[in-house]
């Protein structure tokens, strides 16, 4: 890649970037709780629309789009709360890495052993009821999708 075209990239990349900032700040802390959307699960959906260019009026992307939120969503969902903002990205993540691959054919790293440093910051942390709570044999450390 030449000087200018890795500067047109950094420079799309910022632009991207800074559409998703912008999206993403509208989605407010405790959002899981007050309106039934968690933020990780919203920000994969923020993630892809801004990555296939989907707009309200687009069709077949938008239908996928929305299908990948609720995706994450039901991930989230199959842990108990109380909220965790930690847990539910790492949820997201790992279902949003699987979405790329079917919808977009591309090959990104799943975070396969996934342990919580975070748990001591979180004074709702479910401990041992986290599949990422230190010391926990789970489904993620052998590899497995929850």
């Amino acid at each position: 890649m030449d000087y200018y075209a890795a500067i047109r990239e950094k420079c799309l990349a910022e632009k991207l970037l800074a559409e998703a900032d912008k999206r993403a700040k509208k989605v407010l802390g405790g959002f899981s709780g007050n309106y039934g959307n968690c933020g990780a699960g919203v920000g994969v959906g923020i993630f892809l629309s801004i990555y296939t260019k989907t707009t309200p009026l687009s069709e077949v992307t938008w239908q996928w789009v929305n299908e990948a939120t609720g995706r994450c969503l039901i991930k989230i969902a199959s842990v108990e709360g109380s909220r965790c903002c930690k847990r539910n990205a790492f949820l997201a993540f790992n279902e949003a890495v699987e979405i790329v691959r079917e919808r977009l054919g591309l090959e990104l790293k799943r975070l396969e052993k996934i342990v919580c440093h975070y748990f001591e910051n979180n004074k709702e942390c479910k401990k041992e009821k986290c599949p990422f709570y230190p010391g926990k044999e789970n489904e993620y450390r052998r590899g497995r999708n929850l």
